[in-house]
């Protein structure tokens, strides 16, 4: 089985802390003191470890958890990421659905989505994916998946179908939003920006203590009236993103095997660090390329 799986949890109080088991395979089974993540799952890691030889399981909580008090300010919109960690295995080279280069440090394409196809090189892991062996981030979902949306849904994003490999029993889709909202620092999160040297990229590490939340969009990004789905990210590194309500019953459908459902905090102006720290790397291996050895 492969590893990366993601796990529904069910859980309820209990006269000494709460009970958590696996939906699907009730007997995996944990007593805690705290529903805060990743605390609270750590128990259920090594028996899954155990029975499915998945050493690096996703779990997501269902009904979802009361947000933790560090989260007040920056779920006032309600909104939620569908995320997707099963992969889907794209064949060729980066470069050939992109209009720009690789950088040679960091490795990340640089550029826009061109119009190519993706081509399959095996069937996904699951009905909804972001993940592949190259370095970037599509949205690849199912047709199973794509039924559950709805016409406003859509509407919202372009469905470019996939070029299926030869075992494919499904359509498969990569699906593009039509609006893409990046995505913010906040201010008072001590770790630092991460920036290549090289190409610019860089990657913003939003921890908040004691919250699960990790991705943050300012406030003034988003109408009134929230679009029915919408991209976080980048066209390299895509997420979709609903209302939280939605992209739990999404995630929690039968046919959205591989997805899960985060909050996705939305942060005022005051709260948006305009001059966050920045920690430039100029060594491949810092980004997990191997370390160059050292004469003898």
């Amino acid at each position: 089985m492969p590893e990366g799986r993601v796990y529904k949890v069910g859980w309820n109080q209990t006269s000494t802390g709460w009970r958590l088991w696996l939906l699907d395979h009730p007997r995996i089974a944990a007593d805690v003191a705290t529903l805060d993540d990743p605390a609270a799952t750590e128990a259920l890691l090594e028996p899954v470890c155990r029975e499915f030889g998945d050493g690096e399981p996703t779990f997501t909580f269902h009904p979802p958890v009361p947000p933790a008090a560090v989260d007040a300010p920056f779920i006032a919109r309600g909104l939620g990421l569908i995320v997707n960690h099963a992969c889907a295995w794209i064949a060729g080279n980066v470069t050939d659905y992109f209009s720009g280069r690789v950088c040679e440090l960091c490795l990340r394409i640089t550029g826009e989505r061109n119009d190519a196809a993706l081509v399959e090189s095996r069937p996904p892991e699951g009905d909804l994916c972001d993940r592949n062996p190259m370095d970037f981030g599509p949205v690849v979902a199912t047709e199973r998946f794509v039924a559950l949306l709805s016409p406003s849904e859509r509407d919202a994003v372009e469905l470019r179908p996939c070029v299926r490999s030869a075992r494919a029993r499904r359509k498969v889709y990569e699906v593009i939003p039509k609006v893409i909202v990046p995505k913010v620092p906040v201010l008072g999160i001590p770790r630092p920006a991460l920036r290549c040297g090289a190409c610019g990229n860089t990657f913003f590490r939003n921890e908040l203590p004691s919250s699960d939340m990790r991705t943050f969009i300012a406030d003034s990004a988003i109408d009134a009236d929230v679009p029915a789905l919408f991209g976080v990210g980048s066209s390299q590194h895509l997420q979709l993103a609903t209302t939280f309500t939605r992209a739990t019953e999404l995630a929690g459908h039968p046919h959205a095997r591989g997805a899960g459902a985060t909050r996705l905090g939305t942060v005022p102006p005051d709260r948006i660090d305009n001059n966050p720290a920045i920690e430039v790397r100029n060594e491949p291996w810092q980004f997990g390329l191997p370390k160059p050895l050292r004469p003898r």
